[in-house]
Parts: C-alpha cells; sequence; structure tokens
C-alpha cells in the first residue's frame, strides 16, 4: 500500500465490503489516514510528511532543472494588466449568467452527489462555454457562497448572498470570487475524470477536492461548520488569482499552495502531498 501511494496519487480507495491486508496496523501508527464517503468506499490517504520520509525529501523522481529564462516570453505590464482586468470581467459576467440560468432551473443532486452532466451540458450551452470552463464558473459560485442547496436539500440554487453580491461594484464582486477561489481546496478540472473507483467525478461533488483536506457526505462539501474567513487578496506569488509579474513561464516547484475550502465537514491535520 505504501509503496503504491508513495510517488501519487496519494489517495487509494476500496469499494464496499473490501479490504486490503496491513492498512489497518499503518492507520494505527499514523501511516494512513482513512475515511468512508456516503457510498461505503474507503479511501486511504498517504499523510504529506509521510510521503516525503519515504521518498528520501524528494517531491519527484527526477530533478527539475529551470527553464532557461532568455526562452521566455516578456511582456509588458500594461499588457498583463489589461488582459487580467478583461478576464476579471469575463469572470464577473459568466457568473452572473450561471446565476440567472440557474435561478430558472438548480442544478439537481445526483444520488452519489455532485451535479449531473445533464445540468452541466445545458449550463455549458447557456454560458457559451465548453464544459470544463463551465464547471470552474460553477465552482466559483459554489466556493464564493452565491449557490447553495434549496430547502428539500435536492438541488444547487442561487444562494441568499446573491442580491448584494450583485447590487456590489464590479471590482467588489470580482474580489469575492477571487478570495473564495484562493482559499479553495477545490479542482474543478477534475470534472469528468473518473476517479479509482472507475465513477465519473461530477461537478460539486466530494471527489473534485484535493486530497487530504476534507471528507464530506456526497453532495453536501458545503457543510454547516464554518471555517475562518478567506485572508485577504495576496498580489503576489503563484497562488491563484495573483497577476503575472511580467513573464510568462511555469511557477516554480515549491511556490504553489492549497487551502482548505471556505466551509468543510472535517479537515484533516496533514496537507495533501
Amino acid at each position: 500500500m505504501l509503496r503504491a501511494l508513495t510517488w501519487g496519487p496519494p489517495v487509494g480507495t476500496l469499494s464496499p465490503g473490501r479490504r486490503s491486508a496491513g492498512t489497518a496496523a499503518l492507520v494505527e501508527r499514523g501511516w494512513l489516514e482513512h475515511t468512508v464517503d456516503a457510498a461505503g468506499r474507503t479511501r486511504f490517504i498517504l499523510p504529506r510528511e509521510v510521503g516525503l520520509a519515504l521518498r528520501g525529501g524528494r517531491l519527484n523522481r527526477q530533478p527539475l532543472a529551470p527553464p532557461a529564462t532568455d526562452a521566455l516570453e516578456v511582456l509588458p505590464a500594461g499588457t498583463i494588466a489589461s488582459e487580467a482586468v478583461n478576464h476579471a470581467e469575463e469572470v464577473v459576467r459568466l457568473t452572473r449568467e450561471l446565476l440567472t440560468d440557474w435561478g430558472r432551473e438548480g442544478g439537481q443532486i445526483l444520488r452519489t452527489g455532485g451535479v449531473g452532466v445533464r445540468a452541466l451540458d445545458r449550463t455549458a450551452a447557456a454560458l457559451g462555454l465548453e464544459r470544463g470552463a463551465a464547471a470552474s464558473v460553477i465552482e466559483f459560485a459554489a466556493g464564493a457562497e452565491l449557490l447553495g442547496l434549496d430547502e428539500s436539500g435536492a438541488a444547487w440554487v442561487p444562494a441568499d448572498t446573491v442580491p448584494a453580491w450583485l447590487d456590489a461594484e464590479l471590482p467588489e464582486q470580482w474580489a469575492m470570487l477571487a478570495a473564495a477561489w484562493a482559499d479553495s481546496a477545490r479542482t474543478p478540472w477534475l470534472v469528468g475524470t473518473r476517479a479509482d473507483d472507475g465513477a465519473l467525478r461530477p461537478v460539486l461533488g466530494a471527489d473534485v477536492e484535493a486530497p487530504g483536506r476534507v471528507d464530506c457526505a456526497a453532495a453536501s462539501w458545503p457543510c454547516s461548520t464554518p471555517c475562518p474567513p478567506a485572508p485577504p487578496l495576496m498580489p503576489t506569488g503563484c497562488t491563484p488569482p495573483s497577476p503575472s509579474r511580467g513573464r510568462v513561464g511555469p511557477c516554480p516547484r515549491g511556490r504553489w499552495r492549497r487551502c482548505s475550502p471556505r466551509r468543510s465537514c472535517s479537515v484533516s491535520p496533514a496537507a495533501a502531498p
């Protein structure tokens, strides 16, 4: 088990009723963490410290060489600022359209959690986006608490916070979305991919989450226990959202981070490797 998780992904899942020999002793020693989701699947997570120890303190099998700086494109600061503003305005516009569309028909929750492909495709068509981009907009809105469950808990709909957000000026609207995303462990780029058990990961599902952070019941990752408020936006660094510093290139290893969602059921003491 440890050998299989050492180089990642640091998460292994067992179907309901299946067992893995030796895992009980590893969990007892703190070398593995385990949770059980609403579908009865057991998930084993390799803590960051254990993974680093097993890898001899290395993050990668092979050393990473930085790219040659003379091969990177340099853009004027004004161009970058203008592009950043355009993208921010576009995200706000798409969020408004999402709230309008889901105000007419919310996102019905699947029995296994999350919102189904039908609602995602409907939203993508309404926003004029590809499915992956539409999933990101949905996750942004939910992370900013602009989406919530209806009274029956059967669908995601615009939350009570929406009128105040719509009344705010555009910079404040963008700041709310950006601050929520910077403090989120959600991974919308995984929507539509398959989990360890072969199931498709739905938008707003519990599996669309950085491993080792939160284990919530299916379709309930925004739960009743609030986390501390999101920190103020930082204008530097590589954690999104942050403006480029004028040079287009990869973010150096070790300068990224993932934060816990603003609201969670339970947070693991160990961060994801």
